[in-house]
């Protein structure tokens, strides 16, 4: 955190892109990385207001932490007690985080164990009305 890439001013304009549907290293990544970053802007319509809104990242490699703007809404670790889990999606409840009508920034720190990492499978962001 010290370097702020968390943060939603933080410049990532030299930052390569990535995608969320395949490790890190069928990406070019050389393994050996202990913390890599995914960060992506988006603005939520307005319509959403009012909205349950849930992130589901389809699988995680290894352990990750959720920002939006800048403050943590979501963490996973990774445990040796459920090795099986970096196989299996996962929701968090970020209705708190989310403010529909404005444009917020999404940063995710992966930390990764050995092997390959990253997220991948598909990142969705989930609205449900209320009622």
């Amino acid at each position: 955190l010290e370097l702020g890439y968390e943060r939603p001013d933080f410049d990532d304009s030299d930052w390569r892109t990535g995608l969320t549907d395949r490790h890190l290293e069928r990406q070019g990544i050389e393994r050996g990385y202990l913390h890599a970053w995914y960060r992506t802007r988006v603005e939520i319509p307005a319509k959403f207001k009012g909205c349950k809104t849930e992130i589901r990242f389809g699988r995680v490699d290894d352990s990750c932490v959720l920002y939006i703007d800048g403050k943590e809404a979501a963490r996973y670790t990774y445990t040796s007690k459920k090795p099986s889990s970096m196989n299996f999606p996962m929701t968090f409840d970020v209705s708190d985080f989310i403010h529909p009508g404005m444009r917020q920034v999404l940063s995710v720190k992966l930390s990764n164990g050995g092997g390959d990492g990253g997220l991948w499978q598909p990142v969705e962001l989930r609205f449900t009305k209320n009622n």
